[in-house]
C-alpha cells in the first residue's frame, strides 16, 4: 500500500517553473524560428508591416523589410526565461537600434505563434515532468 500523500509529495517536489524553463530552452531554436519567419515576411509580432526600404538598391526590392542583411540579428534571436514568463531577446549589437526604428514588437511572437509555441513546448514539458516524477 502506498503511503498517504505519496503523489502529493512527488508533485510538490517538482518545480513546474523549472520544467517550463527547461522545455523552452530545449525548444529555443524552434521558438526562435517563429520570430524569424515573421520577420522574413516583413511583419512584427503584432502583424504590422515593417514597411519598405528607403532605397531599392539596398536589398534589390522595396519590401518586405526583413531585417536580414548579414544574418547576425537573426542568429541572436533567442528566448530568455524568467520565473513567470519568457520573452524573445536578441544578442546582436544592432538590436537596440532596430527596436528603436521598428519597435519592440519585432521580437514578439504573433498570437498564432504563441499558440504554436504552446504546441511545441507542451510535449517537452510532459516528458520533462514525467522524467522528474521518476526521479522522485
Amino acid at each position: 500500500m502506498l503511503p498517504e500523500n505519496f503523489f502529493t509529495r512527488i508533485f510538490e517536489a517538482i518545480d513546474l517553473k523549472d520544467v517550463m524553463k527547461s522545455a523552452i530552452n530545449n525548444k529555443a531554436a524552434e521558438i526562435s524560428k517563429l520570430v524569424k519567419d515573421q520577420l522574413h515576411e516583413g511583419l512584427d509580432g503584432n502583424g504590422k508591416s515593417l514597411g519598405e526600404y528607403a532605397r531599392y538598391e539596398y536589398k534589390g526590392r522595396w519590401s518586405p523589410v526583413d531585417l536580414f542583411l548579414e544574418g547576425n540579428f537573426y542568429k541572436g534571436i533567442a528566448p530568455a526565461t524568467y520565473d513567470q514568463f519568457f520573452e524573445m531577446t536578441d544578442s546582436d549589437s544592432k538590436t537596440e537600434k532596430l527596436t528603436t526604428w521598428y519597435g519592440d514588437a519585432i521580437l514578439d511572437l504573433s498570437e498564432e505563434h504563441v499558440e504554436t509555441t504552446k504546441a511545441i513546448i507542451a510535449p517537452e514539458m510532459r516528458e520533462l515532468f514525467t522524467n522528474e516524477m521518476h526521479r522522485q
